[in-house]
């Protein structure tokens, strides 16, 4: 990660940054962080909306149009003072031709620096064509996702910065069944597919195939709960990969929405979906009047059949499946809720309703009050 004096350096050659003030300039640096991307990868697709004016600090680009190539921008250049492709959303498409160093700055920030949404000869772009295998886009399509539109700017440059990037051949095993988490991962090129042994001496089952753009490992983390199943590639490609501890601080807790008991039953009352994601056994014994129940294992390949216009509580017994389950949903634009704690057994859920009736007969009385 670059230093703070080496970007105030940068930022005196960068437009309109430089024409600030020097406050204006150190608070852009502040909140500034140096991405690294290796070659072939997408900067911007068109049609693409994000919150960042992203400059090119090092390497170059190639400028394609139609698929094909017209130009190649390079660091250091007066074009390069500029910002990228600049129009919202997105017109233009970029890739980069060697490894390079990309400065994104918040667009809240830019916005009482100056104009910047002049389209500069040499980096317009239309969009790559999907099947280009060798375009490796991870930080567009994080930036596309659903889940990380509900994270801050600093979050997003800090997830930027610290994730880490894999290179695998075909057959290599991401994840292993059994296995004990300590990542997060997000596939970036290539493809890969999911297996699971239901019982040892059987043969495993696969579940699904898995293309660029989509992550997977958070269960394990969310839940404390081994693996459950074997992620290996069927392509040579890449991920990118974030530690447990970053994955929890910058990613998952931000964007769980949590609910007490009172609040998540007023929800449901009003029109939301309960959904129970234990395992069938656990749902027949205590669960919810009108839940509907889609073990967490599965949960992913029954997204397709929920209901993407319901709003949804998520529980469990605890609380840890619920918010790996609702992490999953959010990663699919779901409006999802967890129920926080979770339910344990039928006397805890008595004692949940009784505490719901109490307060929500005070909140009633309060209300009384005030409009009486």
């Amino acid at each position: 990660m670059a230093q703070p004096n080496v970007l105030a350096q940068l930022a005196k050659r960068l437009h309109p940054i430089s024409e600030c003030s020097d406050a204006k300039q150190a608070e852009i640096v502040a909140a500034a962080t140096l991405v690294r991307m290796d070659t072939g990868q997408l900067v911007y697709r068109e049609g693409d909306r994000d919150r960042f004016c992203v400059y090119l600090i090092k390497g170059s680009v190639e400028t394609l149009s139609g698929g094909q190539r017209e130009k190649e921008t390079v660091a250091g250049s007066d074009i390069a003072s500029q910002p990228l492709a600049e129009h919202q959303p997105r017109t233009l498409s970029v890739r980069t031709l060697t490894p390079e160093g990309l400065l994104p700055v918040p667009r809240e920030l830019m916005q009482s620096v100056g104009p910047t949404n002049e389209v500069h000869e040499g980096i317009a772009l239309t969009e790559l064509d999907d099947s280009d295998d060798s375009a490796d886009d991870w930080m567009t399509m994080l930036l596309r996702s659903p889940l990380y539109s509900r994270l801050s700017v600093t979050n997003i440059q800090r997830i930027m910065a610290t994730m880490e990037s894999v290179t695998l051949e075909r057959g290599d095993a991401i994840v292993k069944q059994g296995e004990i988490g300590d990542y997060f991962y997000f596939l970036s090129r290539g493809r890969a597919r999911v297996i699971r042994q239901a019982r040892e001496g059987e043969p495993p089952v696969m579940l699904a195939e898995l293309a660029p753009g989509v992550s997977f490992g958070e269960e394990a983390l969310v839940a404390g709960l081994p693996r459950n199943a074997t992620v290996s590639m069927l392509t040579e490609g890449r991920v990118m990969r974030l530690s447990k501890a970053a994955f929890e601080e910058l990613i998952l807790e931000p964007t769980l929405h949590r609910l007490d008991w009172v609040a998540a039953e007023t929800l449901a009352s009003a029109g939301a979906q309960w959904l129970d994601v234990r395992f069938p056994d656990e749902f027949k014994a205590d669960g919810l009047e009108h839940a509907i129940n889609v073990p967490l294992g599965m949960l992913r390949m029954r997204m397709s059949k929920l209901d993407r216009a319901q709003e949804y509580v998520v529980y469990c017994d605890d609380g840890t499946r619920s918010a790996a389950g609702a992490f999953l949903m959010g990663g699919f634009g779901f409006k999802v809720h967890v129920l926080d704690g979770g339910i344990t057994t039928p006397d805890e859920i008595d004692a949940m309703d009784t505490r719901s009736v109490a307060s929500l007969r005070r909140l009633l009385e309060a209300t009384n009050q005030a409009t009486g």
